[in-house]
């Protein structure tokens, strides 16, 4: 699992660096969410 992690805070590191938003499931709704708010919620 925590490859998958590691691969998921890279996407949110990039995108993060582009402005970009990525699509995740929050609470069972799908939202697009910025980048940057996702990695500051993502574990280390």
């Amino acid at each position: 699992m925590i490859g998958v992690q590691k691969a998921l805070r890279k996407l949110a590191k990039e995108s993060a660096a582009k402005a970009e938003s990525l699509v995740v499931k929050v609470d069972g709704k799908i939202q697009e969410v910025p980048a940057k708010e996702l990695l500051m919620n993502l574990p280390k």
